[in-house]
């Protein structure tokens, strides 16, 4: 009688027993049966799946790693929104530096203390209206 690993590999005898098992057994058969291969294949060449696990090492790492495509991707977010801040410190920096250029002239001390501290002259009167 041959065995059922046998008979799932060839065609004929495949869709024999896909007919006699539910679909649900018929998968965990087929499982069973790929699982079998698999052990098989690494017993007879075990250097080749060690060659594929060292492989997949390095990928996950080069993905994943501290150095990896996904840190990379991490940093040049980070840099690019620390340009923009940055670019926004700058120019609110020059606009700074140019508000202080306007304060040197005394007309301009002269009404930022008439705003901020409702100074006057001596000769004025100021009516407060609230």
């Amino acid at each position: 009688m041959p065995r059922l690993s046998d008979m799932l590999n060839s065609r004929a005898a495949m869709h024999q027993l896909q007919r006699l098992f539910t679909a649900r057994t018929w998968r965990k058969l087929r499982l069973r049966a790929r699982l079998r291969w698999f052990a098989r294949d690494a017993m007879r060449s075990p250097l080749k799946y060690v060659r594929l696990a060292f492989l997949g090492l390095i990928l996950f790492y080069t993905v994943f790693g501290n150095y990896g495509i996904l840190a990379r991707l991490r940093l040049e977010i980070h840099k690019s929104h620390l340009s923009a801040e940055l670019t926004r410190e700058t120019q609110r920096s020059n606009e700074l530096r140019s508000a202080i250029q306007k304060m040197q002239t005394l007309e301009e001390i002269e009404r930022w203390a008439r705003e901020k501290y409702n100074l006057s002259l001596p000769s004025e009167i100021v009516y407060v209206i609230k």
